[in-house]
């Protein structure tokens, strides 16, 4: 047995392939999940609160996912500027579709903490009008006659580095969603009796007071849930009753075949139940899998396979990439895939805003999920912004097929990799019927990515629109597995077309707004390191000529349309969890919106005469 082997031969769950990711890159290098799509939710603003929820605060954290009643709810905590500074509230949004949200609104208000009542450390800094910290690793429960739940924690934090979840906070509070989506009032499910906190220093009731018995019937049932309830350990770790073994950070499960729960939590901790949750076996921390505190999660999907999504990193600071490892028994986990890409600046200053896409969570096991099949994400980006993940399932990283693709609808880009901030959309018309990448955003892009057939020989052709143009323009690129550019052009916003190659910037030709550009790459070869463009405008050829590849590959794999190059300053170097960094200006300001329509994509991968 080889050392690898010897030292992961004892952990519940293994990482059993053999990539790592490389962290000087935003997706650590490796290849990306095929079809994954990115939408932000939130994004902070705070000088224009209302573009984001009339509040502006820019510390936006911890997200949480469910989908009920035909909608997708993702609730969320929120700080003024930094982590455990108050004030602090929580908020809830949804969407029909994944894409498009609505304004979020406060769903867990700010609360006063009562005076002389709270026990933990330093509570000798607390003073008149100090204000709770929101703090949950929990965000939503469904009952069996499918009653909507968002429950939220009320915690203690005299000073930034006295956490919250350290079992003297406040208390348990839950409220329902109804069909039309009003709440029902905000009801204690459980105090932190241990943290001093009892009915009569709380203001909010005890749910047993509700007159919905169909309220009260729901929380019991919750409170009967040890899996769901374990998930509250952190905040009430004292509460013996509840907890009967200790736990540990940010727990999360499936359920294996052999009807074995999976506990997952931070550090790569992992341990087993063979009881639905009763008892627990030991902590292991699984070497294998390479991550430090920024969650894993982990489900089964709808192939009947498992997922394990979490930060193939062990570094903390820089939480990048989010990625996806698979496995068909839930046990031996295989092909590591990005699934997030780019990682934006941080706009805002803000204490312990570790950088990167974090603490993700997903649709918990037994909830209802929505019928597309695909798995949905949420994480926080730079504890800044709010986004979703849509991944399709079975997940892969390699295609198979040669790619020949118009843009009627959202199904034609089923294959394509979208990153879509709120000011650098990515979507298609079906009245223009293209692909459409816009962006108004100073410190963000639009990207949209197609992964191709591995080639050591490539002819691609696309069309393109030029619909208008701001501060940003348009990069055409050809990359191998890793993403190192080997072919690139560029519609600038000075109206030109640029060929890069041999590290130069060479113009090829002025473009035109609402004029259509065809671009041909013929035989893209690895081999011989050169490639040749063709461009024609409506029917004119206006350039051709063979060039050097930018970067020498292996082999070729996709191609990627994105409106910036890079927008993060900031690299392996940078502290966010100090708040040293300063905010960007003009952050909360749109620019002028860049547009370009994508109307076709085509490959093969074989050399073709056409030079």
């Amino acid at each position: 047995m080889n050392y690898r082997k010897k030292v992961y031969s004892n952990e519940p769950i293994s990482f059993c392939g053999n990539e790592k990711a490389d962290i000087r890159f935003y997706d650590g290098a490796l290849r990306h999940a095929i079809g994954t799509k990115q939408y932000q939710v939130v994004r902070a603003n705070r000088e224009h609160p209302e573009t984001q929820d009339d509040y502006g605060w820019t510390y936006n954290h911890a997200p949480m996912i469910c989908f009920w009643n035909g909608r997708f709810f993702v609730e969320y905590l929120s700080d003024r500027v930094g982590e455990h500074e108050p004030p602090s509230h929580t908020l809830l949004t949804w969407s029909e579709n994944g894409k498009d949200w609505v304004k979020p609104v406060v769903v867990f208000p700010e609360y006063p903490l009562p005076e002389g009542v709270y026990t933990g450390p330093k509570k000798e800094l607390l003073k008149k009008g100090d204000t709770a910290i929101m703090h949950q690793r929990m965000g939503f429960y469904i009952t069996k006659d499918n009653r909507l739940f968002v429950l939220g924690f009320y915690g203690v934090s005299p000073e930034i580095h006295t956490n919250p979840n350290n079992g003297y906070g406040i208390a348990r509070v839950v409220r329902e969603v109804y069909e039309d989506l009003t709440f029902s009032p905000i009801y204690v499910i459980r105090y932190n009796e241990y943290g001093g906190f009892k009915k009569e220093n709380v203001e909010f009731p005890f749910y047993k007071e509700s007159e919905d018995e169909g309220f009260i019937k729901g929380c019991d049932e919750l409170l009967s849930n040890k899996l769901v309830v374990r998930q509250w350990w952190e905040e009430q770790r004292f509460d013996t009753e509840l907890f009967k073994q200790p736990s540990a950070a940010a727990f999360c499960y499936y359920t294996t075949d052999d009807n074995k729960v999976i506990g997952l939590y931070k550090n790569s901790l992992v341990n087993v139940s063979e009881d639905g949750g009763e008892t627990w076996s030991e902590f292991v921390r699984c070497a294998s899998i390479a991550t430090s505190t920024a969650k894993m999660w982990g489900e089964r999907t709808e192939d009947g396979n498992y997922a394990l999504v979490y930060v193939p990193s062990t570094d903390s600071m820089h939480r990048w990439p989010l990625a996806v490892a698979t496995s068909p028994d839930g046990r031996h986990f295989y092909n590591l895939l990005a699934l997030t890409t780019q990682v934006p600046p941080t706009r805002y200053v803000g204490a312990m805003k570790n950088l990167g896409p974090q603490y993700v969570r997903g649709i918990c096991e037994g909830y209802p999920k929505p019928e597309d099949g695909h798995m949905w994400l949420t994480y926080s980006m730079n504890k800044e912004d709010i986004w979703v993940c849509k991944l399709p399932v079975p997940i892969t990283g390699v295609e198979t097929e040669p790619v020949n693709e118009s843009f009627k609808s959202e199904k034609d880009i089923f294959k394509w990799n979208v990153y879509s901030p709120k000011w650098c959309r990515v979507d298609v018309s079906e009245e223009d019927k293209c692909l459409v990448l816009r962006d108004s955003d100073p410190y963000d892009k639009a990207v949209a990515e197609r992964t191709f057939i591995e080639s050591l020989v490539l002819t691609l052709e696309t069309e393109i629109i030029p619909k208008s143009i701001g501060e940003a323009g348009l990069y055409i690129d050809i990359t191998d597995k890793a993403g190192s550019v080997a072919v690139r052009i560029l519609f600038k916003k000075d109206f030109g077309i640029y060929i890069r190659t041999n590290g130069v910037y060479n113009k090829a030709a002025e473009y035109e707004i609402d004029k259509s550009y065809n671009i041909k790459i013929i035989n893209a070869d690895c081999v011989l390191n050169t490639f040749t463009v063709v461009i024609t405008c409506e029917g004119e050829e206006i350039y051709k000529k063979t060039h050097k590849f930018n970067a020498s590959v292996n082999s070729l794999e996709r191609f990627v349309l994105q409106t910036k190059d890079k927008v993060n300053i900031y690299d392996l170097e940078s502290n966010g969890k100090d708040g040293s960094m300063k905010d960007l200006p003009g952050s909360g300001e749109q620019q002028k919106e860049t547009r370009f329509n994508i109307l076709m994509l085509k490959t093969s991968d074989h050399i073709t005469d056409e030079e």
